[in-house]
């Protein structure tokens, strides 16, 4: 058995010292000296209150219809208004913002699942690498949307659906990330050594492999939410994503530009959330990446 001395004790905790300082110096230089990434974190963390706090303080039911409450401008009973149906629109816009931000969590989760578990053995077993890529290049020759509305169209207008579809469209970029990020780490000597020590396969690429490849799959991971509300949106706009008449920022849009002329509210504030959210998950993966960009270190 090892015994650590008392230098060796030292040096540890002066190592935790100064680690701990040079951390919060780079969070404080990335989400606070950085008027962007903090303007778009604010934004991020004002959509999340609204999804979790508004229908708590909302009296009106997203789903009920006020036929004498159509269609009225923002007021101190409805400040969002009211749509064609006298619905709340500041409560089904709260409502949307729940939907929108689980479906497109449980995406992003399944995208990088799914696209780790491919990249990674992908690019370990070198016989798998030409076919699995050519596949992934086969999927990314389509455009997104058109492939996520042919699936939707396959599948039919369920929520469901709406995130399988989702996620065959984003797993191909996500994969050959993954495979980028597992390429360069499969080269270096303490992979040979885990090797020679005899460990498998699956040990390798899970404890020695992988969790070197986290850093950029989760500023990815970032960017991936904020393009899943847009396409979740757009295919609810079409009319094949979330059906109506659940609350979805789509839906909303779909609905609105019927009465744009009229009722502006219905499409502008909608249209603003969706900007706001996604605006504010590209402007924290900047953030992330700065972070997280091994680059930068001996900035600090």
């Amino acid at each position: 058995m090892t015994v650590a001395t008392g230098p060796a004790i030292a040096t540890g905790v002066a190592l935790t010292t100064r680690t701990s300082p040079r951390v919060g110096r780079r969070l404080h230089r990335v989400f606070f000296r950085n008027a962007l990434v903090t303007a778009g974190t604010v934004a991020l963390a004002l959509v999340l209150g609204i999804a979790v706090l508004g229908p708590v303080m909302s009296p009106y039911d997203p789903l009920k219809s006020n036929l004498r409450h159509r269609i009225q401008p923002p007021s101190m009973a409805h400040i969002a208004g009211t749509d064609a149906f006298g619905r709340d629109v500041f409560t089904r816009i709260a409502y949307g913002a729940r939907i929108s931000l689980v479906l497109s969590l449980v995406i992003v989760v399944l995208t990088t699942v799914v696209a780790s578990v491919i990249g990674v053995t992908a690019a370990w077993f070198r016989r798998l690498d030409n076919p699995v890529m050519r596949l992934m290049d086969v999927m990314m020759s389509v455009p997104s949307l058109i492939l996520a509305i042919a699936l939707m169209g396959f599948l039919g207008a369920r929520q469901d659906n709406l995130v399988i579809a989702i996620v065959v469209t984003q797993v191909p970029r996500m994969t050959r990330l993954v495979r980028s990020a597992v390429l360069s780490v499969r080269a270096n000597e303490f992979v040979e050594l885990a090797r020679a020590l005899g460990c498998t396969n699956a040990r390798i690429m899970v404890r020695h492999i992988y969790p070197h490849c986290v850093s950029p799959i989760v500023v990815q991971a970032t960017f991936l939410f904020a393009q899943a509300i847009l396409i979740e949106a757009a295919l609810s706009f079409v009319g094949v994503g979330t059906p109506p008449p659940t609350p979805s920022w789509g839906n909303m849009l779909a609905e609105g530009r019927e009465h744009i002329s009229i009722a502006w509210w219905l499409t502008v504030l909608p249209g603003i959330s969706i900007m706001v959210v996604v605006l504010g998950l590209n402007l924290l993966g900047d953030g992330l990446r700065d972070l997280l960009d091994p680059r930068l270190r001996g900035q600090d």
